[in-house]
């Protein structure tokens, strides 16, 4: 006799993207199951934070510019993090370990978020100790970066790439839809210092046991030799660069869309709370009809990604995000932004499967933690910029004018991606360049 669950399971995995993950071999599916739900309660830590500290900080009476300037401080950070992180990566090839220690140091810096909600200072001082702590959390964060790309490269193999990350951004968005709501009630419910002194003591263990995940269950497939690591030959950045061009127009392209995404990133929680009279309730409410209509499109873009390639479905939901600051720019009211985020979360679905699939695609294999690297440096350099520009517009020309700026630098890098990036996936070297190709390791570290 089987059990009713069973068949319900059965009937249920394929619409819900689970059937592939019965394909693999039950070691590698428990590798990547865990890989998943770290990087799931990870992106939930990371997103209550950064939808509360600005309205902590607005709490504590920071002007637009103090606004703009705490994520621009942690995204400079965070810059200037990637490249030693890959650097350690290739040094000491243990790029699980390298995960591990710098995010144990990030989740140090979430529990100073919490304890500093009990220290009494005046506002200035207060937000500078906010803004310290929230950028050295980005710092650690990123000086693991390049390390769990390369071992998500790894763990993940390329023809499961598409479904598997739909199948993580789903679990985010069921996840934001019940966390962020109840972290708005708290917050909105018991004010400055309680609520928000919940909220980051919620992102905090959310991100401890993240931490606790990774370390039992997920292992370092196949670490490179230090041997190898410090005597192999190498390309000089500028020759590498040179190979891969469809790589740099890609991370240009990527520089540019951050850059824009970032002059009004920080401003539509502050117009939402400030211009069209919402609380830390409708932030709450908002960001879980985005992750509900996220849903929907991560249910169908996986599949659409491993059907038609990465590089048409970065091309086409890139077209569709541009208008969305624009619409912001003449809402009138809490509620007409449920319908901007209920598009937004079926456009933003697509693409940010297809561009990280992307990025492992285009760069290298044996240099992937170095070109990750670069990548996540230009793109945090112009994340630095863009609330810096952004805070100036703010103060000089209203709100607004960060969202008519924003839209437009989105619709020029749609743009690049289509004209200027040719192909979607890596195209190994010629023969008489292969020199440099890594051994393959013969032993494979396990997690203790």
């Amino acid at each position: 006799m089987r059990w009713p669950g069973r068949v319900w399971w059965r009937r249920w995995r394929s619409p819900l993207l689970l059937n592939f993950l019965y394909r693999v071999p039950a070691a590698k599916r428990r590798a990547l199951l865990a890989f998943g739900a770290e990087n799931v309660l990870t992106q939930v830590s990371e997103n209550a934070l950064l939808q509360y500290v600005p309205l902590y900080i607005i709490q504590l009476g920071a002007s637009n510019t103090q606004i703009g300037s705490v994520p621009a401080l942690g995204n400079l950070l965070a810059a200037l993090a990637q490249l030693p992180g890959a650097i350690l990566v290739e040094r000491l090839g243990h790029r699980r370990r390298i995960v591990l220690v710098t995010g144990l140091l990030a989740r140090v810096f979430i529990l100073g978020l919490v304890l500093a909600t009990f220290i009494t200072l005046s506002s200035r001082w207060l937000v500078l100790l906010v803004a310290f702590l929230f950028a050295g959390r980005a710092f650690f964060l990123a000086l693991g970066q390049p390390a769990w790309t390369s071992l998500a490269a790894d763990v993940v193999p390329n023809t499961l790439r598409g479904r598997y990350f739909a199948l993580r951004d789903f679990a985010v968005r069921i996840s934001l839809l019940t966390t962020l709501p109840i972290l708005g009630w708290v917050a909105d419910r018991w004010g400055v210092p309680l609520g928000y002194r919940i909220t980051f003591a919620v992102a905090w263990l959310l991100g401890l046991i993240a931490w606790g995940t990774f370390f039992r269950y997920v292992p370092d497939p196949a670490p490179l030799p230090v041997e190898y690591l410090k005597s192999r030959p190498r390309r000089t950045l500028w020759q590498a660069l040179r190979d891969e061009q469809d790589y740099v127009m890609f991370t240009l392209a990527n520089v540019v869309w951050n850059l824009s995404l970032t002059v009004a990133a920080p401003y539509f929680t502050v117009h939402l709370v400030r211009n069209l009279g919402g609380n830390a309730r409708w932030v709450g409410l908002l960001a879980a009809v985005g992750s509900i209509s996220g849903l929907v499109g991560t249910l169908y873009w996986g599949r659409v990604v491993d059907r038609w390639g990465n590089l048409k479905v970065n091309r086409l939901t890139a077209l569709a995000i541009p208008v969305l600051p624009w619409a912001w720019m003449v809402v009138t009211a809490p509620w007409q932004v449920i319908f901007l985020n209920a598009y937004a979360g079926l456009v933003w679905s697509g693409f940010l499967v297809s561009n990280f699939n992307l990025l492992l695609s285009l760069s290298p294999p044996r240099q992937r933690a170095r070109f990750a690297a670069l990548y996540q440096t230009g793109v945090l350099l112009s994340s630095f910029v863009g609330p810096l520009i952004g805070g100036q517009l703010a103060d000089l020309y209203g709100i607004r004018s960060t969202f008519f700026v924003s839209g437009i630098g989105r619709f020029l890098a749609a743009l690049m991606l289509i004209l200027l990036v040719r192909r979607g996936e890596y195209t190994p070297l010629p023969p008489e360049r292969l020199a440099e190709t890594p051994p393959t390791p013969t032993t494979s570290r396990r997690p203790s």
